[in-house]
């Protein structure tokens, strides 16, 4: 509580009844009511006061409303999506984001000294420790947790906006976290750990042909036709779909792409189950060939590769070699 100062007040002569009734309420609103430690307001003769956290671990405010050192240390997680493991490259990969799982809140559960249990936005992707909020006041910066040095590891879990699970809890290892330089601590999920696993995505592509941005009528003899062949990572045989124009994925002849700029800027490929494919685009007269790893992402808008088709002198049949068709149900040979 703030105080009014006394004054003192000299008179003379006989004092009246009425008046030493009006000079006991006037000192009893002096100065009549000591300050409360507690209170959550700073009163005079106090350093600080955190109300009910006074004299909670990591505050920084004592049961008496006396300023104390803490050990603060600071600390971090961070979640990620790494659906292309250790497997080979995939040239020009965007990973996905919470959104293309439907994920919209994140589990995040602290073992340690100062443990801690909250959700927040998945799109947050990042939760720091201490969160601090500096008030502009005398009592400084409110934190919802100050933690104590220790050894911690983090716990995240994504989930829907109903508080469904979206993936399986992923823990961190223990590490050991000490005042200084920030420690901080990541949750990768890979595939294995979504509990659905029946997702659809969206392929786009853009192929120039013999040089970045030469579409197919810019080389000399101009491409007129182009295959594409789709196939799943371990298996043989190419998805039986096709592009949205048309074109098959098995390997038949199509018409070759052409952007528009306006509406057709990139070939896609619509409803594929989510996970890594290797994409072929060639053309046999004139010869041209690509072969490269692509991978699928859950969800509608995804990564457009952008993918160059060099000129290609296809090996001697003699040598057993394919010359780029697709008859075996492989993927053509390619540079």
């Amino acid at each position: 509580m703030k105080y009014m100062k006394c004054i003192s007040i000299y008179f003379s002569g006989y004092l009246t009844g009425a008046f030493i009734v009006s000079l006991m309420g006037f000192a009893t609103g002096c100065g009549g009511k000591a300050a409360v430690c507690g209170d959550g307001v700073v009163d005079p003769g106090e350093d600080c006061d955190r109300g009910a956290q006074n004299g909670q671990p990591g505050i920084n405010c004592s049961k008496d409303c006396k300023s104390v050192s803490v050990n603060l240390v600071n600390m971090g997680v961070t979640w990620s999506f790494d659906l292309i493991g250790k497997g080979e490259p995939v040239p020009g990969y965007q990973p996905p984001g919470c959104s293309n799982f439907g994920a919209t809140k994140a589990h995040v559960i602290i073992d340690g000294p100062s443990p801690s249990d909250k959700i927040v936005e998945c799109t947050r992707y990042t939760l720091k420790y201490p969160t601090c909020l500096n008030t502009g006041t005398d009592a400084g910066e409110q934190c919802d947790m100050m933690p104590d040095p220790g050894d911690y590891k983090f716990t995240v879990q994504l989930l829907r906006d109903d508080l469904t699970a979206v993936t399986n809890s992923i823990s961190t290892e223990m590490m050991a976290v000490n005042p200084g330089p920030e420690v901080d601590f990541a949750v990768s999920f890979q595939m294995q750990d979504f509990l659905v696993q029946d997702f659809k995505g969206t392929l786009d592509f853009h192929a120039s042909w013999g040089a970045p941005g030469q579409g197919c009528k810019g080389v000399n003899p101009p491409v007129t036709q182009e295959s594409i062949l789709l196939i799943p990572d371990k298996l043989m045989m190419p998805i039986q779909g096709m592009t949205k124009l048309g074109t098959k994925l098995d390997g038949t002849p199509g018409a070759c792409f052409t952007s528009d700029n306006i509406s057709n800027t990139y070939e896609e490929i619509d409803n594929l189950p989510w996970g890594r494919y290797r994409l072929s685009v060639y053309s046999n007269n004139p010869s041209y060939c690509v072969s490269v790893p692509v991978y699928v992402n859950p969800g509608m808008f995804n990564t457009t590769y952008e993918i160059v088709v060099p000129s290609y002198t296809a090996p001697a049949m003699d040598g057993g070699v394919s010359d780029g068709g697709a008859s075996d149900g492989g993927a053509p040979t390619c540079p």
